[in-house]
C-alpha cells in the first residue's frame, strides 16, 4: 500500500505523464525516470516527511539523518554517486543502471566475474 500511495499519490500528482515513467520496480523500490530541471529541489518541500536523506554527502543540501532508517521513508539507492543518466532494462532482474560517478548491473544467477566483465552498459 505505501508503495501504491508514493507512486500515485505522490510522483503522478506532481509530474505530468510525459515527465515522470516507472522504469522497474522490485520489491520495496521504484526506479523512476522523471524530466525537470531539479529532482532535489523538487524534493525539498517534502523531504522532511518522506525521505530518508542519511545517504547523501553530508555537503549535500538535503542531508539530513532526521528519517535515518525510518520506516516508509523514502531512499534514494543512488545517493553517493549522482543522479542515474542511462538505464537499460532488459528484462526482471536483468538491467543495468548509469550515472556520472557509477555504473550498476543487476544480473541475478550470474556469477560475479562474468557479470563486471561481460556485462557493461555499452553491451546492453
Amino acid at each position: 500500500m505505501v508503495v501504491y500511495q508514493f507512486h500515485y499519490h505522490y510522483m503522478m500528482s506532481k509530474y505530468l505523464p510525459d515527465q515522470c515513467r516507472l522504469l522497474f520496480t522490485d520489491t520495496d523500490s521504484l526506479t523512476y525516470e522523471v524530466q525537470t530541471d531539479d529532482i532535489y529541489e523538487d524534493m525539498k518541500p517534502v523531504a522532511e516527511e518522506m525521505f530518508d536523506c542519511s545517504d547523501y554527502p553530508s555537503t549535500h543540501p538535503l542531508y539530513s539523518e532526521t528519517n535515518k532508517k525510518r520506516v516508509r521513508c523514502w531512499k534514494d539507492e543512488n545517493s553517493s554517486y549522482s543522479p542515474i543518466c542511462e538505464f537499460v532494462g532488459l528484462c526482471p532482474k536483468l538491467y543495468s543502471i548509469s550515472s556520472a560517478k557509477s555504473n550498476k548491473v543487476k544480473a541475478k544467477g550470474i556469477q560475479n566475474h562474468t557479470r563486471s566483465t561481460s556485462y557493461v552498459m555499452k553491451r546492453f
